[in-house]
């Protein structure tokens, strides 16, 4: 009797825990095979993948097939739902896997067919994780704690999915090319300039067939000292700088990278006659993210461990360390450094996808930045925004395109920016005849002393805006409260690649904090009962992380119909709020 009542249980219970062992086995399954991708073992992962991916199908089959399944104490919707977030797992462990295996060619000489087996993984890879994510809300709830910080991540890995096959089109012209020199400039974003930090170095960068073959820094000021004639600065350069020559050293003036990258090609010639085929510009900031990625790496040969958290001070050390005219230990040390990252990525230390995020964010956050002499390479590299030119918006019917270019430049001869904190805020007022903007820019000086490489910050500042804009003045406010408003005579005002550009000079005094306050004006003339507002604020390279916000405040005649992103809604107005590490394009839908 026993028996006869006990058997039909186990038979009923079977697939419950058959379900139930698969999900912990696949679990286990896809940490094995993650921890192997992180392990630089793809091969392994895959198989990892595999796996998990036949556990989760087989165990969808299973639920789905039981006529009794509903009985199985409600949970057969969490069942399936595990079962297809660990199917959708293991294929995204496969697809990294083969994705992996195909961008090995990214380090090595590879045949023009496989341009398509890269593409073929690259959206094979984008499109597991699509489907992954799109899950995210339903399995987020019950997903293992170690995992739900990894979301963030993938969003902005898929991202990258699409510019995918421009990658691998300039990575194919580069192995096209039987030999390209290029120029690095080696920016310290410490002391800010507008294309992204001042040059204190440069790389001579030697490329056959995509393949570096050698790679020499040298100090700018040697390349500087062999200019022969004269070159007439910027006027801000002679009068904020004193400088009565213009040098590559100071070339990166210009908002515009490919106007600055021009610009230092035609210095290089001039000072040591190698006219460069690219130029690559890498801030201070990307090499810490590329440490970041890599890890603190050994220079056995001055014994230093050099990691993302001590490179500023390291490098600084090196720099004024026995310092002296024609002195070389800065150049030494970053060629040191750079042998060592270089070596460690030829030998396959590093995941050539994990290595490509790390470049990818690099260029995204606009640390690192690209231009090529030839026209085809340099259409790709547009493409992938890694240009670093001022953005041209596109005309948009019943749209009304607002726009901001922050362009800050230290003509202190310190590494104010080092010491420096800053956040943001725009107040956009919207009614039927204008736009009005109220502009904050908070900054607080955290230097104690003038003494290198602290001191005051001394800030010409540019803004581009919109060509009608209408300034209405430009003040500096102090901790007290007080606004004191910038003479006419002390702001100079320019186009500037079909912007209007406002500059204008101020200090931010060590251990104390200034407010920037700008007011302009903007005609809205947009008649139509359904239009969009679009604010595009593009950011400076090397500018760093600053909080920003945008306050858009709306008449009542005005409804808002959609938003471009997550976003704040108070009576009569829409925040958004963030953090200016890359472009912020921010719309709102409105209508009558």
């Amino acid at each position: 009797l026993w028996g006869m009542l006990v058997f039909p249980l186990l038979l009923w219970l079977l697939p419950f825990l058959v379900a139930v062992t698969n999900l912990a086995l696949g679990h286990w399954y896809l940490w094995q095979g993650y921890q192997k991708l992180r392990a630089n073992q793809a091969a392994a992962g895959g198989r990892w993948g595999a796996r998990a991916q036949r556990l989760g199908t087989n165990n969808q089959i299973l639920l789905q097939r039981l006529p009794f399944a509903w009985l199985y104490f409600g949970q057969q919707s969490r069942l399936l739902l595990g079962s297809d977030w660990l199917a959708s797992g293991g294929q995204l462990l496969l697809a990294a896997s083969q994705l992996w295996a195909a961008s090995r060619q990214l380090t090595g000489p590879s045949r023009p067919d496989q341009q398509y087996q890269l593409v073929a993984a690259g959206d094979n890879f984008y499109h597991s994780l699509e489907r992954f994510l799109l899950l995210n809300q339903e399995w987020q709830p019950y997903l293992p704690r170690r995992w739900q910080g990894k979301t963030a991540r993938a969003k902005e890995i898929l991202a990258t999915g699409e510019k995918w096959p421009e990658i691998v089109r300039l990575w194919f012209w580069l192995q096209k090319q039987p030999s390209l020199l290029g120029l690095a400039l080696l920016e310290n974003n410490s002391e800010l300039r507008p294309g992204g930090g001042f040059i204190g170095s440069l790389g001579l960068i030697t490329l056959k067939k995509a393949q570096l073959k050698d790679f020499q820094v040298l100090d700018v000021y040697q390349a500087d000292g062999q200019l022969k004639g004269h070159v007439e600065p910027p006027p801000p350069i002679r009068q904020y700088l004193g400088e009565g020559n213009w040098y590559l050293r100071d070339s990166n003036w210009s908002p515009d990278f490919a106007s600055n990258a021009r610009r230092a090609s035609w210095f290089l010639e001039k000072e040591i006659q190698k006219k460069p085929q690219f130029v690559l510009a890498i801030t201070l900031k990307a090499v810490q993210n590329l440490l970041a990625f890599t890890g603190p790496i050994e220079l056995p040969t001055i014994k230093e461990k050099i990691s993302a958290a001590n490179l500023f001070a390291r490098a600084e050390f090196y720099a004024e360390r026995n310092s002296f005219p024609g002195s070389h230990q800065k150049a030494d040390f970053l060629n040191l450094l750079g042998q060592q990252i270089l070596a460690g990525i030829q030998a396959g230390n590093y995941s050539p996808l994990a290595l490509l995020g790390a470049l990818w964010q690099n260029f995204q956050e606009k640390e690192m930045l690209l231009w090529f002499a030839d026209s085809q390479a340099e259409a790709l590299v547009h493409q992938l925004g890694w240009d670093g030119r001022v953005v041209v918006l596109p005309a948009q019917p019943n749209t009304r395109q607002d726009y901001l270019y922050i362009v800050e430049a230290n003509v202190g001869v310190n590494k104010a920016n080092y010491f420096l904190k800053r956040s943001l805020a725009e107040r956009v007022d919207i009614s039927s005849k204008a736009i009005d903007h109220r502009l904050e820019i908070n900054y607080e000086n955290t230097a104690q002393t003038r003494e290198w490489p602290g001191g005051d910050y001394q800030n010409y500042c540019r803004l581009l805006l919109p060509p009608a804009s209408q300034l209405e003045s430009v003040a500096i406010g102090y901790p007290d409260g007080q606004e004191k408003a910038l003479p006419t005579e002390k702001i100079d005002q320019k186009f500037v690649a079909g912007y209007q550009e406002i500059g204008f000079w101020f200090s931010v005094p060590v251990n104390s904090r200034r407010q920037l306050i700008v007011r302009y004006r903007l005609d809205n003339k947009i008649s139509h009962p359904r239009w969009r507002y679009v604010f595009y604020w593009q950011k400076q390279p090397g500018y760093g992380f600053s909080p920003y916000t945008l306050l858009v405040n709306y008449p009542a005649s005005l409804q808002p119909l959609n938003v471009s992103r997550a976003a704040t809604t108070t009576q009569g107005g829409i925040i958004f709020s963030g953090q200016l590490n890359r472009d912020q394009v921010l719309g709102i839908d409105f209508g009558s």
